[in-house]
């Protein structure tokens, strides 16, 4: 696969896809190196079992969160991948508690 240059900040990885799951995919990614900026990968599933997380950093994964997405958390995942930009979510911010 081939990221557009400049690429991406972010990608929301699902990990269970048709044909080449997420961690194959971010597998891939990973293995382009420097030939592209690598983005932060945050793994999305519905599966949350015991060691999934875990599985997931090793496959190249950065973050992951589960199905269903609460905002806290994706505003969470999005801001540390880039926190430069973080304020470019202005729409979240009134939406998040921040407790």
């Amino acid at each position: 696969p081939r990221l557009p240059a400049p690429g991406f900040d972010v990608v929301l990885m699902d990990v269970q896809m048709p044909e080449l799951d997420g961690m194959e995919a971010t597998r891939r990614i990973r293995a382009m190196g420097a030939q592209i900026a690598q983005p932060r990968i945050v793994a999305l599933t519905a599966n949350a079992l015991r060691g999934d997380r875990e599985r997931y950093l090793a496959a190249g994964m950065d973050d992951y969160l589960g199905k269903p997405i609460h905002l806290r958390g994706l505003h969470a995942a999005l801001a540390l991948a880039a926190p430069a930009r973080a304020a470019a979510f202005p729409a979240l911010h009134g939406l998040i508690d921040p407790a």
